[in-house]
Order: C-alpha cells, then structure tokens, then sequence
C-alpha cells in the first residue's frame, strides 16, 4: 500500500506534477539510505606486525532508492514534464517535506528508473538515485558583511557535523574602492586570503572548492591573489576583514545521516 511523500527536486516541488513519495509495507525511505563506509589507510614496515596508522578515507557516496508515484493516470504529456524535470544531466538538490527530514539536502542526480503499471497504466516510478558525496547538506545560508577602512571582525559558524574544511564555491565580493581585500581567518592559525591592486566597483565571483577566480574587470587577478583560497574550519570561524568591500558568502554544511 502506498504511503506518499511531497518532496523537491532542483526548487521544483513534486505537488508542480502531483507526484509523491510512495512506499510499500511500512518500509520507510530511511531504509534505502547507505551509511559511510570507512577504509583504514596503513602500510606495513618489514618485521613489524602493527601497521602505521596514516589516517580513514571514505569510500562510498549515499545512494538510494524511491519510488514516486501519481495518484491520477499520467498521460504521455505528463510523463515527459516528468522526465525533463528528473533527468538532469547535473547534480540538484533534492528535498522531503517532512519534519523529521527538515534542514536536510541531498545533491543527487537520478542513475536508472523503471516504470510501474497498474493494469497497463502508468502511475509510478523507481528511481535509482547516486549523491555527490557521503554526506547530506543543510539548507544554503547566506552571510553579508560590509569592511570599511577599519579592521572588522565578523563570525560564521559551521553548523555542519563533519570534521573536514568547507571552501564555499560561491563567494561574492564588491570593492567599494580601489586597492586589497584581506579576509584573515584567525580560527585557523590566522589564515589569509589576499586579493591586491583591485579596482573600485569591481566584482570578484570566487569558487573557493574549484579554485576559480572570476573579475567584472580583468581576466588577470589570478596574478594578485595569493592562492590560499578561503575555507571554513569546523565550529567556530573568527573573521578579520582588512579593505574597503562588500563579502557575500553563500554556503551549505555537510551532515551526516
């Protein structure tokens, strides 16, 4: 027996095509979720029978399945809204709308899918779904500050549960005059990231992850960038802004189901 579901794929919520979640006997959707699989990665040293311990690296991407359904016969117009929506070339977000599910995302794209029937009218698929990483996201936060002549101290807060670095890959910054953008990280041994010879009103849009830096003004920046690309630490994140701009970071945390 069905049990069914809304959710959102690529900010398209299902209710657009009068699709949900469907599952069967009581089995939740939980079931499908795959956990994070560890490997141990060690070598061994001749004669020696404890192996040196180097460190755990994740070896597996959640990947699960789901069956979405229509309550209503879906006609061949129908099916391709359907199939433009679903089957993107690209990772999306997709969402459940359910309380226990609140604040949760995950970057997906839809790997294989089979036709349900009910006597020879379609009402349902199963789609295999693949995620970009081992870890679910959080909704995306978006966090503005305004640096002037003096030095100024602003704080982000990783509200994510693993313990690795976030480079956020969309990061926006406005020089309101000429000259250098100095974003220094004091959570992580003062870390800084340092921009020079910027002109006023020129827009940086900066990939932190992809290591790409983008000018409204000049293909050259990259020359007067020092190369330590901003990150998050986990926790807590003391920011100390150096220049006079505008710093728009846009970011989603990894969480663990």
């Amino acid at each position: 027996m069905f049990k069914g579901m809304d959710f959102i794929f690529n900010d398209i919520p299902s209710e657009t095509y009068g699709l949900k979640i469907g599952f069967f006997d009581g089995g939740g959707i939980e079931d499908g979720f795959s956990g994070i699989k560890r490997s141990i990665d060690e070598y061994r040293i001749k004669n020696k029978s404890k192996p040196i311990y180097q460190g755990v690296e994740v070896t597996n991407k959640i990947a699960f399945e789901l069956v979405v359904y229509s309550e209503t016969e879906l006609d061949t117009y129908d099916r391709q809204a359907i199939d433009n929506w679903l089957y993107l070339n690209n990772y999306a977000f997709f969402s459940i709308v359910q309380a226990d599910y609140e604040n949760i995302f995950f970057n997906c794209m839809i790997t294989d899918s089979t036709k349900i029937s009910i006597g020879n009218i379609p009402y349902a698929k199963r789609l295999q779904i693949e995620c970009d990483d081992a870890f679910a996201y959080t909704n995306e936060y978006t966090y503005s500050f305004t640096s002037t002549t003096t030095s100024s101290t602003q704080e982000i807060k990783n509200i994510g549960n693993v313990s690795e670095y976030v480079y956020p890959t969309d990061m926006s910054i406005t020089m309101n005059s000429s000259g250098t953008c100095k974003i220094t990280n004091t959570s992580e041994s003062s870390r800084l990231f340092e921009i020079t010879n910027l002109s006023s009103g020129e827009v940086l849009a900066v990939d932190n992850e992809n290591k790409i830096l983008d000018s409204s003004v000049s293909s050259d920046r990259i020359q007067y960038f020092n190369k330590k690309w901003f990150r998050l630490v986990p926790y807590s994140n003391m920011l100390t802004l150096n220049g006079n701009f505008t710093l728009t970071i846009k970011v989603r945390f990894r969480i663990t189901i």
